[in-house]
């Protein structure tokens, strides 16, 4: 009875050490985060449960707050887009590898930067960047039209596509309420788990903080579970677009409360399905979304593929490399398919 009596209160010990340094080393990050950037957000998230919080970018302490209950934008920032006296509109790109370009040499170039290069009325900034989707992007879009570095757009290319298959590394930003994956979570254990990791995203900054590191040291080294990266049924993939198409709504939501005159979404297009006679289902749902959403007359769905010409298509591997990027031509003829479309 003694002996189990000792353990109990080492066991108890050891409990209260822990909580005890958690709770030093969440005031800490709370502390240095919230005086780095000025924020007094960082004291009150998990307290104050309307506050939302995401890292954007944690070299740059670039961060996201939002408060459920009061509007996200002020009229002064809406007016900001109204007020630009600059004649050219201002273009902002958001996608992977494909829209962030130069993966084909020094002279490859990107598709944003030869849309500009063919027209002096246009001003394109690139937020484009491998290896990120859309639950990376649509942190970009809200930080950077909250902040006052770049002139706010008047259209926003939302160039997402075969990247949002990149959820089956590193998670959907919707799994609680909105998608249900039934073919990789199936089982109560891991139910519990996303609960419990839920619970710590949602009240702790360091977990966050950590969160965020370990990600980027696995996306670093590709350190993912093999059993996850395999998964590829019809149902995973209904799961990807199904993150993809909520993560595009809020952009289209965020944008219109800035005022942003078009939220234009482009169905970039892959070396595989030029070279493929048979349809490819994620390819398939994909367009279906994109055509779904630009019932919003604010929205337009650019399809690559059906825009492109006979002599394109014809020419079509001239248009990537061996790592299936775009060649400086394949930028160039990107771009003026999207300058006849977007400035028609």
């Amino acid at each position: 009875m003694k002996f189990l009596y000792k353990n109990l209160v080492q066991f108890i010990v050891i409990i209260l050490i822990t909580i005890t340094y958690f709770i030093i080393i969440e005031f800490l990050s709370r502390s240095f985060l919230g005086i780095a950037t000025k924020n007094k957000n960082f004291l009150y998230y998990g307290f104050n449960k309307d506050i939302l919080f995401e890292i954007v970018d944690l070299t740059e302490l670039k961060f996201t707050f939002e408060n459920i209950n009061e509007s996200n934008v002020l009229e002064s920032e809406k007016k900001n887009i109204v007020s630009n006296l600059n004649p050219k509109k201002k273009l902002w790109a958001f996608g992977a590898s494909l829209t962030h370009g130069v993966a084909c040499g020094k002279d490859s170039s990107s598709w944003p930067q030869e849309l500009q290069n063919i027209n002096n009325d246009i001003e394109v900034i690139n937020f484009g960047f491998p290896s990120i989707y859309s639950n990376d992007s649509i942190k970009l879009l809200k930080f950077n039209l909250k902040s006052k570095e770049f002139d706010k757009p008047n259209h926003i290319l939302w160039a997402h596509k075969m990247d949002e298959k990149l959820f089956f590394h590193r998670g959907l930003r919707y799994q609680k309420n909105t998608t249900k994956n039934v073919s990789i979570n199936d089982s109560n254990i891991k139910f519990i788990f996303l609960r419990i990791k839920k619970t710590f995203e949602t009240n702790s900054i360091s977990y966050q903080v950590l969160n965020h590191v370990i990600k980027k040291l696995q996306k670093r080294f590709n350190w993912y579970d093999e059993e996850v990266k395999n998964a590829r049924t019809n149902d995973d993939l209904d799961i990807a677009i199904a993150n993809y198409k909520y993560n595009t709504i809020e952009a289209i939501q965020v944008a219109e409360s800035f005022n942003v005159d078009k939220f234009i979404i482009i169905s970039l297009v892959a070396q595989e399905e030029l070279e493929k006679l048979e349809s490819d289902y994620f390819i398939s749902r994909f367009n279906q979304i994109g055509e779904e959403l630009s019932g919003n007359p604010k929205v337009e769905f650019i399809n690559i593929l059906t825009k492109m010409n006979q002599e394109q298509k014809n020419n079509y591997q001239k248009f990537y490399c061996a790592n299936k990027h775009y060649t400086l031509f394949g930028n160039i003829e990107i771009a003026k398919i999207l300058n006849q479309q977007i400035l028609k």
